[in-house]
């Protein structure tokens, strides 16, 4: 799984929780950088975060349906616009809202999981 997200303190529990499921986590705090990953490496489950400066989480969820349609993509934002909501939507991916607790974030990759045929 590859996480993209540039709250560092969100960042560590998202990589804490995926380790404490046996999910292998690689994190980044931008959405460029997590393209050039993406590109580099092969990861079934992204999970990013909306608002990010640079790269929004949005173009990079555009990016990624592009490039690599077959990801399973969870989008996490404290705040989102209608259209952010119907775009995540649309793109079949995931909406967790922030604050969100260590079971959500299970229940989020429990679902990421079963888009690809994995288990968590």
């Amino acid at each position: 799984m590859l996480v993209v997200e540039d709250d560092s303190m969100v960042r560590h529990v998202m990589i804490r929780t995926a380790s404490a499921l046996g999910v292998e986590t690689e994190a980044v705090q931008d959405g460029k950088t997590g393209i050039a990953k993406l590109n580099a490496q092969s990861f079934d489950i992204v999970v990013t975060d909306l608002k990010m400066p640079g790269l929004s989480g949005l173009e990079l969820l555009e990016q990624i349906k592009s490039l690599h349609p077959k990801l399973a993509v969870v989008v996490v934002t404290g705040f989102a616009e209608d259209d952010e909501e119907d775009a995540v939507r649309a793109a079949g991916a995931l909406l967790l809202r922030k604050p969100f607790n260590p079971t959500q974030f299970k229940a989020a990759l429990t679902w990421a999981a079963q888009q690809v045929g994995a288990r968590v």
